[in-house]
């Protein structure tokens, strides 16, 4: 019985360490934070088309500053 049981938290275990990672979202960076390694964006825009393409739910981390629209209309949502 002792068995069974260390093998079924083995077993969940292992999954987690499988699953956890795929649903994981990614975290993007705005100058001037640059605290998200290869996932430091200079632009909002850019950290935007980034989180865009990917199929999880991510978060775009702002920097201490000002984010001016790229037009006089604002920033473009498309839902």
């Amino acid at each position: 019985m002792r068995t069974a049981r260390l093998g079924l938290v083995v077993a969940v275990a292992v999954l987690m360490g499988i699953l956890a990672p795929v649903a994981g979202a990614t975290d993007y960076c705005v100058a001037p934070n640059m605290d998200c390694g290869a996932n430091n964006k200079d632009t909002l825009e850019k950290a935007l088309a980034a989180a865009a393409t990917a199929t999880d739910a991510d978060r775009i981390l702002l920097g201490d500053g000002t984010y001016t629209a790229p037009t006089v209309v604002g920033y473009r949502y498309n839902p």
